[in-house]
């Protein structure tokens, strides 16, 4: 661990060759505390929002959030770090359980919070995934050549049961938190899939049994989802009934990209010329054949914007007019829209970003470091705040 935030982004935790450093994001000044400890920490981890956990080796020490004092330390039998460094792994919207492989079996730890390994589930050598529920009182596991998906609980003793059973093998799944379901694809026959929704909350299903192609979109609002019917036509489903309520027609050869809402969509050939259509009218909203590199829509379905070799163009996307030229040189398109819709970050080349106002039309501030590529570019639930990790 280089740099980790606190789930509520009010804290940073830096980790430096002399020791970890915390800086509390609450406080005007920024304070920069070094983290007590006669060794460097290997990682941190949030417990309840009012303490901590530094861990290095088999050992662990509770300190307080707000003045960073030892509350308690202690050893384990395990070596912790190397036992929760896993970068793919889930780990549930609470922060108190995540799957964990040790000596090829699969284990559901729990609270993460001292006692550390309070309990273990012994999940089988088969996973083959897993997705922590909405509610963070249980996991879903798929396991190899699944029809069904078992659920781990976390408040019983009962071990694991079946929550969800498919008519076909499991290719893989997903749990929408927000929206309260989870959708289940089925393992691809003759190139085409089998999709299935049921409620999060229960288990039940919802609407029915849609065959897609390819890549799947869902909508913002979590109503509608998209994907190809062949290699000519996509089509939109709306989840709640399972009924296709609209088919877009693509030429042959061209990729595609759809706004938040699936109400636009922007095609590209294999010859770079690219059009802009209104996906429910048919009707052509902007088309050129400028070889264009990227493209962004933003979230509130307002602008699109458009990464050219130098530039890039942020296009109203009620009458289709450039309201702003943006500088760029990035081989890697990227951009980011603060919560409210008023800021928008921008990689201005490969190592440094700009923030630009969607009100004035302005950029605002100095330029900051941000790898392109592999860079971490996230703004704070109320847009106050960017995080942006710095290439070294």
């Amino acid at each position: 661990m280089r740099i980790k935030f606190s789930p509520d982004a009010q804290h940073v935790f830096v980790r430096a060759v002399n020791g970890m450093y915390h800086i509390d994001l609450r406080k005007n000044n920024r304070e920069v505390a070094r983290v007590p400890g006669q060794l460097v920490p290997e990682d941190v981890y949030f417990n309840d929002g009012k303490t901590y956990t530094t861990l290095w080796q088999g050992n662990y020490t509770v300190h307080d959030l707000n003045t960073d004092q030892p509350l308690s330390a202690g050893e384990t039998s395990l070596n912790l770090v190397r036992l929760l460094f896993d970068d793919s792994s889930s780990v549930s919207p609470d922060m108190t359980q995540r799957v964990e492989l040790q000596e090829g079996s699969f284990y559901l730890v729990t609270d993460l919070a001292p006692a550390l390994l309070r309990s273990q589930h012994s999940l089988g050598e088969k996973l083959v995934s897993f997705r922590a529920m909405p509610d963070s009182k249980g996991v879903l596991i798929l396991k190899k050549n699944g029809r069904a998906l078992q659920y781990v609980s976390l408040e019983a003793e009962d071990g694991v049961h079946k929550y969800i059973e498919t008519p076909f093998t499991i290719d893989r799944f997903g749990v929408d938190e927000e929206h309260d379901f989870i959708y289940v694809i089925s393992t691809p026959e003759n190139d085409r899939s089998q999709l299935l929704f049921y409620r999060a909350s229960t288990g039940k299903p919802i609407g029915k049994l849609v065959s897609v192609k390819g890549m799947i979109s869902f909508s913002r609002d979590g109503r509608q989802i998209s994907s190809r019917l062949d290699e000519e036509k996509l089509g939109i489903w709306d989840i709640a009934s399972g009924e296709l309520v609209r088919t877009f027609t693509l030429r042959q050869g061209e990729k595609y990209k759809l706004s938040a809402d699936l109400s636009t969509i922007l095609a590209l050939d294999e010859q770079s010329n690219w059009r802009v259509v209104n996906v429910a009218t048919g009707k052509v909203v902007h088309q050129e054949s400028t070889r264009i590199k990227g493209a962004y829509f933003t979230p509130d379905n307002k602008y699109l914007l458009a990464f050219f070799n130098d530039n890039a163009q942020l296009y109203d996307l009620t009458d289709f007019v450039s309201r702003l030229t943006l500088p760029t040189a990035g081989d890697s398109p990227k951009a980011e829209l603060s919560p409210d819709g008023k800021v928008i970050a921008m990689a201005e080349d490969n190592k440094y970003i700009r923030l630009w106002s969607l009100e004035k039309m302005r950029p605002i501030g100095q330029k900051i470091r941000n790898d392109a590529t592999n860079g971490y570019l996230k703004f704070s639930a109320d847009g106050q705040i960017l995080f942006a990790s710095d290439p070294l």
